[in-house]
């Protein structure tokens, strides 16, 4: 059975979800749009990206992925955007990630955005972003 998206993008926001309860802090999760939260309030938005080939055995050729996600922090200031972004990495990397049916390889930091300040959403006060992009690979169990 190959990778498929739904199953791959509703465990991230699970686990961001569930490693987040357990703070006992605010900061909602986005399923690829900004979530309700407080003018003030921190936030993340998860969002499936374009992942690369399949590949498996020669019985199974495309039963094996890697998966491609955008954790967009956003915050109203530099140290917001990038706490928010440190919660999601600790979240990701050190939380176990269970996807049904599948066995998960590996889940790496694909590569890290930054953070840069955003004017384009007319919001007051602008809005800060730092999206890291996590690759998780998974297999069928």
């Amino acid at each position: 059975m190959h990778p498929d998206n739904r199953t791959h993008t509703d465990a991230v926001i699970s686990t961001l979800t569930s490693h987040i309860a357990g703070l006992s802090i605010t900061l909602a999760v986005g399923d690829g749009e900004a979530p309700a939260h407080g003018t003030k309030d921190p936030y993340l938005v998860v969002h499936s990206l374009p992942s690369g080939p399949l590949d498996g055995s020669l019985g199974t050729p495309n039963a094996d992925g890697d998966m491609l996600f955008q954790i967009s922090a956003w915050g109203i200031s530099r140290e917001q955007s990038q706490g928010a972004a440190d919660v999601a990495r600790a979240a990701l990397l050190n939380t176990p990630i269970v996807i049904a049916s599948r066995t998960v390889m590996r889940v790496a930091l694909d590569s890290t955005g930054g953070t840069f300040r955003d004017d384009d959403l007319g919001e007051t006060p602008s809005m800060y972003q730092t999206p890291d992009r996590y690759r998780i690979r998974t297999t069928p169990s």
